[in-house]
């Protein structure tokens, strides 16, 4: 039997019904899952904008530590200022890599025969010095009666650049 025309309108417009709720719901959740992704993205840039502040301030500081970057020849000036010539002897050590372009230079000073009241002044003109010059070792060995000692120390001082 051949169903009539009222009833395949009425099945049509059911399946109609049915298509129309079906699709409305998915709508429903497919607004839902935007709208969760737009606000992870809103989240995520507040973030991103965040990180790019804190790396513009970090990239401000290590700028301003750079252009803190001492003068290579401070030591040597520091030393002219304290002892002639002929009563001292820098020698460089080691120098090891301490990251971002800054090293750590090593230095021996010998002070045979010096005047040694100079000294003070000269370990307090290192601690001054920005960024310090570090006194890491001093050992004064006696040389005989009525003659100064013998001064040795092990100095480390900041440079920029990569070792020697």
């Amino acid at each position: 039997m051949k169903p009539g025309k009222s009833t395949v309108i009425l099945m049509g417009t059911g399946l109609l019904v049915a298509l129309s709720v079906g699709l409305f719901l998915h709508g429903l959740t497919r607004q839902d899952f935007y709208r969760r992704q737009l606000e992870n993205r809103a989240r995520e840039r507040a973030e991103l904008v965040e990180l790019r502040r804190l790396s513009e301030d970090r990239r401000a500081a290590l700028d301003w530590i750079n252009a803190q970057a001492p003068d290579p020849g401070r030591l040597s000036a520091l030393l002219r200022a304290h002892w002639p010539d002929g009563q001292r002897e820098l020698t460089p050590r080691e120098s090891r890599a301490l990251g971002e372009g800054w090293t750590e230079q090593r230095y021996e000073l010998r002070l045979d025969g010096a005047a040694l009241d100079a000294l003070p002044d000269f370990i307090a003109a290192c601690a001054a010095a920005r960024p310090p010059i570090r006194v890491r070792e001093l050992q004064a060995t006696a040389t005989g009666a009525g003659s100064p000692p013998s001064v040795q120390l092990v100095l480390s001082e900041l440079q920029r650049g990569a070792p020697p």
